[in-house]
């Protein structure tokens, strides 16, 4: 972090953003910041600091407690050290010695404290402020209990699901575990990056689209390229050579062992599923075991087994096929 871009950041009487990845000094950044406006003489009552998390909220309180503490106590010519790296010339510094002295008792004692708080915290304090005005019941409390309430919601979604006014939903629903399969679009709608977690975002653009006259799906396709990309799989099975890639390789696995002869099922499962034109999602699921694993990562294991290892070095050009790979990733 520059010299300038600390005094810029510190100085009370500038507004400014900062974007640095974690670990880079803006806690310390934010702390010093709050030290000047008080040493600048704002009152704590006056400043607000909101954070996402109440960890980080937290975080942050305890900091300024103890540069606070710190200040309050070290000797003069570390205060000066300490009030220097927050921005100040030196002069200023030694002008204000007595002040960051006192600031410790100053917002310990004083009725109104400093707030740091998270967002929903923050809006919290703003609605039990005006509880006639916003409608909130008197007693509002947070809750952290999220997954649990979330739970409740979905299962009190999921058993409406069948009354006659959710039909289009159901249908909606359905549609949607059909194209992604059951997983596939639970994660879609609840998953750590699913439509729940950026509800907002998305009620807010849907806002926007109605306001411009735009449908949002529409206007979501348009600006995305992922539907004019070729799936890899079907661009893989509509190769004549890869097909016939495929049907070699199953075919040498059923000379070798157990783990071989599920290989070639797997194989040869999907190869008939591609030939009967199966949904391509279907294809792919059977021929997952063959090639994948739960994680859907390449199988570690593609050591040739011995009952194989003998059927290759049988073939007219045993060299075509290598002696303890056969070749599944290539394929």
């Amino acid at each position: 972090m520059t010299d300038q871009l600390t005094r810029d950041s510190c100085n009370p009487h500038l507004s400014v953003v900062i974007e640095a990845c974690a670990g880079s000094g803006k806690t310390w950044l934010l702390v010093s910041r709050i030290i000047r406006l008080l040493l600048s003489g704002a009152k704590p009552r006056e400043i607000l600091a909101i954070t996402f998390t109440r960890k980080a909220a937290q975080e942050m309180r305890g900091r300024l407690d103890e540069v606070l503490l710190k200040l309050a106590n070290c000797p003069d010519n570390e205060l000066l050290s300490e009030l220097i790296a927050r921005g100040l010339s030196e002069s200023d510094a030694q002008n204000l010695v007595p002040r960051a002295r006192a600031l410790f008792e100053e917002v310990l004692s004083d009725p109104y404290p400093l707030c740091i708080e998270t967002f929903h915290g923050w809006f919290s304090h703003l609605l039990k402020g005006a509880p006639l005005n916003s409608g909130v019941p008197q007693g509002l409390k947070l809750r952290d209990d999220f997954k649990r309430l979330q739970d409740e919601c979905l299962e009190d979604w999921w058993t409406s699901l069948p009354a006659k006014e959710k039909g289009p939903v159901r249908s909606a629903y359905e549609l949607l575990v059909k194209e992604l399969k059951a997983k596939n679009a639970n994660d879609l709608l609840i998953g750590s990056k699913g439509f729940l977690t950026v509800k907002a975002e998305w009620l807010s653009y849907i806002s926007e689209c109605q306001k411009k006259g735009v449908d949002p799906l529409r206007s979501v396709i348009d600006q995305s390229n992922l539907l004019d990309i070729q799936d890899p799989l079907k661009t893989a099975l509509d190769d004549s050579s890869n097909l016939g890639n495929l049907m070699a390789l199953a075919s040498h696995l059923e000379n070798g062992g157990k783990r071989d002869l599920g290989y070639a099922k797997a194989i040869n499962d999907g190869l008939k599923k591609h030939s009967h034109q199966y949904d391509l999602s279907e294809v792919a699921s059977a021929l997952k075991p063959a090639f994948l694993n739960s994680d859907y990562e390449c199988l570690a294991q593609l050591l040739a087994s011995g009952d194989l290892k003998k059927s290759l070095k049988k073939l007219p050009n045993p060299d075509i096929v290598t002696g303890k790979q056969i070749g599944r990733a290539h394929v």
